[in-house]
């Protein structure tokens, strides 16, 4: 894709300094240095995955909310004023849908909390500028130093 490189090998020895210039020049074939308009405007698909995913999440909890309210308006027909008369059915009746209603909450939170995290996850890729990649790297390990220019 128009990337060259180019490896020289330099030697030098402790307490001393050699000058070493590179020279770089585009290959044949290279692209133009000018991005066209359409890819410098062009924004990457992954903010808006995370707020597609956040608007299932805020909704699919919402309705889970909507059913924990259904919980309690069958908790309260079944037994009014949590009075259920020595009736073990109606008790565990009413038990089971407590702990249904209880799931309700915590699969609403937990959606809910997913949901607005992948929003402003993906509110934030949406506003956020790109990055410069373009400059000089230098890699210096026992023994051996590297500079990589990028642009």
């Amino acid at each position: 894709m128009g990337d060259a490189e180019r490896t020289e090998t330099v030697v030098v020895s402790e307490a001393s300094t050699k000058e070493v210039t590179l020279k770089i020049t585009p290959t044949e074939g290279a692209a133009s240095s000018k991005p066209s308009p359409a890819s410098a405007e062009a924004k990457p698909v992954w903010p808006w995955v995370t707020l597609g995913v956040g608007a299932v999440g805020l909704v699919a909890g919402g309705i889970f909310v909507l059913q924990a309210a259904d919980k309690n308006s069958a908790i309260d027909d079944t037994c009014p004023n949590a009075n259920c008369g020595g009736d073990q059915t109606k008790k565990d009746k009413v038990d089971a849908l407590k702990s249904s209603r209880a799931n309700l909450w915590l699969g609403a939170g937990l959606l809910g909390g997913v949901g607005l995290a992948a929003g402003v996850v993906g509110i934030w890729g949406l506003t956020r500028s790109p990055t410069n990649t373009a400059g000089v790297h230098l890699l210096v390990g026992i023994g051996s130093a590297t500079v990589r220019v990028v642009f």
